[in-house]
């Protein structure tokens, strides 16, 4: 499970995200490596800012306020935060107890920075309409989009298992299950 966002964490990640910024490019992985050291979650939070474009990168520099973090027991309407799932540069990811179906769900908090950005923002509620708007069992199930504390939030079908780039990292796919996959992937 990725490690929640505290505001001393977020700072951390600023400062050396600054640092990365300011060391050239061919001697940044190293600075990352050692400034990271046993990090992996933290390394993987500033590959994603560094990859991101210059407006992402500056919003999230020039924030004030670090992302919104939930809390076991914490509500978002009829949802009930159970658990931190993960976290990356796009946001962070619960698990939830939907109160009023009696199922899990998932919810991503996308960083009040991104939420500054009106273009950003506008993007993400339309590919949350676009997603919402399909049904196939390929295509995961949008539930509600809204606002927490000035941060976007989704709340979608919680799905468990590893993703493709855990399954890929892991090793050797055996080519059938590469078919499949790649079938599942291309119906959706």
């Amino acid at each position: 499970d990725g490690e929640s966002m505290t505001p001393e964490r977020w700072q951390q990640i600023k400062s050396i995200l600054e640092d990365a910024l300011e060391t050239p490019l061919q001697e940044r992985s190293a600075f990352l490596d050692q400034a990271c050291s046993d990090d992996a979650e933290m390394r993987k939070e500033l590959d994603s800012l560094l990859k991101s474009n210059e407006e992402v990168r500056s919003s999230f520099l020039y924030s004030t306020f670090p992302p919104v973090t939930l809390i076991r027991g914490s509500r978002i309407g009829e949802y009930e935060v159970r658990t931190l799932v993960g976290s990356g540069g796009m946001g962070e990811v619960y698990r939830a107890r939907d109160t009023r179906l009696d199922r899990d769900v998932a919810i991503k908090v996308l960083p009040a920075y991104l939420s500054s950005d009106r273009d950003r923002l506008r993007r993400f509620e339309q590919e949350a309409l676009a997603t919402a708007a399909l049904n196939h069992p390929n295509i995961l199930s949008v539930f509600q989009f809204g606002s927490f504390e000035g941060a976007p939030y989704l709340v979608t079908e919680l799905l468990d298992g590893e993703t493709l780039g855990e399954l890929i990292r892991r090793g050797h796919i055996a080519q059938r299950k590469a078919i499949d996959l790649a079938a599942q992937i291309a119906q959706g």
